[in-house]
């Protein structure tokens, strides 16, 4: 008798203790990583949607992450309502990561305009440039 009730002690236990795992780990996928360049700075060349980094110029990108489900699930709700576009021609002052549990999705946009996603050239959306800015220059 003494065992079944330390085998059933044991399993609680054990289960109380993976559900606190597993909701630990669904606040950790989402969330969204920011690398930027400072608001209106000027800079002598254009930047792409490739890596930021330091160059010439001295100029170190900026790091925000925001770990809120929230957050994230709106950033996404904006990005995968864009339509296409054909004109990839900006200044991509801002990337980010966006972590959800579908995965990462890789997003970068100007400062103004322009916008591509995975790699895809979208619609402008100033509410969500606005949106984006608003919260990585507080």
């Amino acid at each position: 008798m003494k065992y079944k009730l330390i085998l059933i002690s044991i399993i609680i236990l054990l289960n109380c203790n993976n559900a606190t795992l597993n909701n630990k780990n669904e606040n950790q996928t989402f969330f969204v990583e920011f690398f930027y360049h400072n608001k209106g700075a000027k800079y002598p060349m254009r930047y792409t949607c490739g890596k930021l980094i330091s160059g010439k110029t001295d100029s170190k990108p900026n790091y925000k992450k925001i770990n809120n489900k929230e957050f994230t699930e709106k950033v996404i709700s904006y990005y995968t309502n864009l339509k296409e576009a054909k004109d990839e021609r900006f200044d991509a002052r801002i990337h980010f990561l966006v972590h959800s549990q579908k995965g990462v999705d890789t997003i970068c946009m100007g400062e103004t305009f322009g916008i591509v996603v995975n790699g895809v050239t979208k619609e402008d959306s100033e509410e969500f440039i606005n949106f984006i800015k608003n919260e990585i220059y507080k």
